[in-house]
C-alpha cells in the first residue's frame, strides 16, 4: 500500500479513520445500523442521566442525533451520531474527536489517542465548563 502523502486526492479519503489508531490495530470494527443506533441511544441515555446529576448551571438538549451541552460560561460540548461511520464525534474548545466503538472495552474509543470516551468527557467537562462530572 502507497503513503497516504503520495496517494491521489480522490485516494486519500478513502483510508478510514480507524486505522490511524494502534488500538484497533488497523482493524475497522464491523457494525450494523440498528447496533450503532442502540449503542448510541444508551451512550446519550446515560449521558444525559449523569448530567442531571450534576449540581451546576448546565443546560443540555438532544434533536436530530446532536445533543449539545451548554455551560455557564456560555461554550459547548457538542456530541454528534455519525452514521455513515458508525462514530460518534464530539466537538469541544480544544478540537473535534472521532470515536469507534470498542467492544472489548464497553465504550468508544478515541480513533487517534486511543482515549475511552467517558473519562475523555469527564476531563472535558473539567477543563472547559469547570464542572466536576463523574461519569466513569
Amino acid at each position: 500500500m502507497l503513503p497516504q502523502s503520495i496517494l491521489p486526492a480522490s485516494k486519500q479519503c478513502e483510508q478510514p479513520l480507524l486505522l490511524n489508531c494502534a488500538h484497533f490495530a488497523g482493524k475497522t470494527p464491523v457494525m450494523n445500523e440498528s447496533t450503532f443506533n442502540e449503542l448510541i441511544d444508551q451512550t446519550f441515555s446515560g449521558l444525559e442521566m449523569a448530567l442531571d446529576e450534576i449540581d451546576a448551571d448546565i443546560d443540555y438538549e438532544t434533536s436530530g442525533g446532536v445533543l449539545t451541552v451548554e455551560f455557564e460560561n456560555g461554550s459547548r460540548l457538542v456530541f454528534s451520531r455519525q452514521p455513515p461511520t458508525h462514530q460518534l464525534w464530539l466537538a469541544a474548545r480544544s478540537g473535534g474527536f472521532h470515536f469507534a466503538f470498542d467492544d472489548e472495552a464497553g465504550d468508544w474509543r478515541d480513533t487517534r489517542s486511543g482515549q475511552l470516551f467517558r473519562p475523555f468527557v469527564t476531563a472535558q467537562m473539567q477543563a472547559q465548563g469547570d464542572v466536576r462530572f463523574a461519569w466513569l
